[in-house]
């Protein structure tokens, strides 16, 4: 069973998945990673969105750039509905990607 809490790396203070998936602000296509914040500290986390579970982790660049996750968090009703990074949790959307001009 995977855990619904995890203690921010810079403050040390716990979160909740459906906290860091609510508070969600990018998407990179490219990696297709989400950046999310502490909602204590507000310091970025980068992260996976998985149907059910958020995985937070960081990239690092080794001959190409990688995702290592570190957790991955139950957040019951988290749902990826779109290749652009769309996210819904139980039914509500709550992060959309920017249009990126072209």
């Amino acid at each position: 069973m995977l855990p619904k809490t995890y203690d921010c790396p810079s403050c040390n203070k716990p979160m909740s998945g459906d906290a860091l998936a609510r508070a969600i602000t990018d998407y990179s296509p490219a990696t297709h990673l989400h950046v999310t914040a502490c909602p204590n500290c507000g310091s970025n986390i980068e992260c996976r969105a998985y149907s059910d579970v958020l995985e937070l982790g960081y990239t690092y660049w080794a001959g190409s750039l990688h995702f290592d996750g570190v957790v991955k968090l139950t957040v019951p009703g988290l749902a990826r509905i779109a290749a652009d990074g769309t996210l819904e949790l139980k039914g509500e959307r709550i992060f959309t990607p920017p249009t990126v001009a072209r």
